[in-house]
């Protein structure tokens, strides 16, 4: 069993215990704050970055850290919905998106291995 020292553990759970109290504060003022639809609510808003997060936590165990996923999601965004404010059908918008994340994700990590810059 994992022993936690006195002194770690305020850095060890300040972030669950500021969690804890915002999602207290906000269920005093609004009653019904924890409930099924805000959960779902929370889980569809996930959902959109959920793929990116799960990619860089793999990225940050490796022991690096990866800034440049926010921007390649940002031009794979931008880009998809243009591609849908033209018109084009959601199936090659969305394998657009996958697509042009992967190619500039690809790209991305052959420049950083080559070059032997931190990502």
């Amino acid at each position: 069993m994992m022993k936690i020292k006195v002194e770690n553990f305020g850095r060890e759970f300040t972030l669950g215990i500021v969690l804890i109290v915002l999602v207290s504060f906000v269920q005093f003022i609004n009653h019904s704050f924890i409930s099924v639809r805000t959960l779902n609510v929370i889980l569809e808003n996930s959902a959109v970055i959920l793929p990116s997060a799960i990619g860089t936590t793999l990225v940050i165990i490796a022991g690096q850290i990866d800034l440049s996923v926010g921007s390649i999601f940002a031009v794979s965004a931008i880009t998809s919905a243009q591609l849908a404010l033209k018109g084009v059908p959601m199936f090659l918008v969305i394998l657009w998106s996958i697509g042009i994340g992967a190619i500039l994700g690809f790209l991305n990590g052959i420049i950083t291995v080559t070059f032997r810059i931190p990502a």
